[in-house]
């Protein structure tokens, strides 16, 4: 026992001390805030995505119906003019139809009546010349008649003298031959005064015939002019009532055309500034709630 050596037991060392870290009111908040705004960031980009996806098919469906419509209008336009077109041609083609009758008609009873009066001019000029026709004859025939009678009686008259000169001799046959020689010139003379008379009447009746036939001729083509004259002046009103109505229509067509077209076009600017609106209206809530959102976040 004495000698060994006591034996030593040493005591065990201590533990290493633990570092504890006490977090800070600061760095808490920060990491709160960090947490929290991250958070919001994505719920931002997704509510901000869905949005965007809203709006895209919002607008979308805005563009489609405002295509729709403006193609509707477009088409409704078209259809309107067609229409217009087809009736101002309908309207035209009737009053061509209604000018070209009325000009028939009027040039039918041109020729007509010209018909008529020429007919009526030839039958009155046969009528003077057989009338002048049938006193020329009448005239031959008296101034035959008289010449005859005027023969007969210087016959009669030649006979009684020649018998007188054969009861009386050389005296009486020269007063017979005197008397014979005055009757024959005397005969002779009423023979050329009725011939002239006759000549005279028959001219003055070939003239009054040929007078007549000219005035019912100057007549005839008076007429004709003035009906010719009155067709063309029908004609000519008829075709400037025509353009006058064709004009209307053209600028009524073209006036109707004009306010469907600024209709279309006031209708596509109401239905464009409703778009923009509503867009500026979309944006400025997604701004607003975006804000709200931000500041939200920083309160808490």
């Amino acid at each position: 026992m004495g000698g060994s050596s006591p034996s030593v037991t040493y005591a065990p060392p201590p533990p290493a001390p633990t570092v504890t870290q006490q977090p800070t009111q600061s760095l808490e908040s920060q990491t709160a805030l960090n947490e929290v705004s991250g958070a919001q960031s994505r719920l931002n980009m997704t509510l901000g995505s869905q949005l965007d996806q809203q709006n895209k098919a919002f607008f979308t469906t805005q563009d489609m119906r405002q295509t729709q419509a403006v193609g509707g209008e477009t088409r409704a336009t078209i259809a309107t003019q067609g229409e217009q077109q087809r009736a101002s041609t309908i309207t035209e083609g009737e009053q061509q139809r209604l000018g070209t009758r009325v000009t028939g008609e009027e040039s039918r009873l041109g020729t007509r009546v010209t018909g008529e009066e020429q007919r009526r001019g030839i039958v009155t000029s046969g009528e003077q010349q057989r009338l002048g026709t049938v006193t020329e004859g009448e005239q031959q025939r008296l101034s035959t008649r008289v010449t005859g009678e005027e023969s007969r009686l210087g016959m009669v008259t030649s006979g009684e003298q020649q018998r007188l000169g054969t009861r009386v001799t050389g005296e009486e046959q020269r007063r017979g031959m005197i008397t014979e020689g005055e009757q024959q010139r005397l005969g002779t003379r009423v023979t050329g005064e009725e011939q002239r008379r006759g000549i005279v009447t028959s001219g003055e009746q070939q003239r009054l015939g040929t007078v007549t036939e000219g005035e019912q001729q100057r007549l005839g083509t008076r007429v004709t002019g003035e009906e010719s004259r009155l067709g063309t002046r029908v004609t000519g009103e008829e075709q400037r009532r025509g353009t006058v109505t064709e004009g209307e229509q053209q600028r009524l067509g073209t006036r109707v055309t004009g306010e469907e077209q600024r209709r279309g076009t006031q209708t596509a600017g109401e239905e464009t500034r409703k778009t923009d609106l509503q867009k500026i209206m979309q944006e400025n809530y997604a701004a607003n709630r975006n804000r709200n959102w931000a500041q939200g976040s920083y309160r808490a």
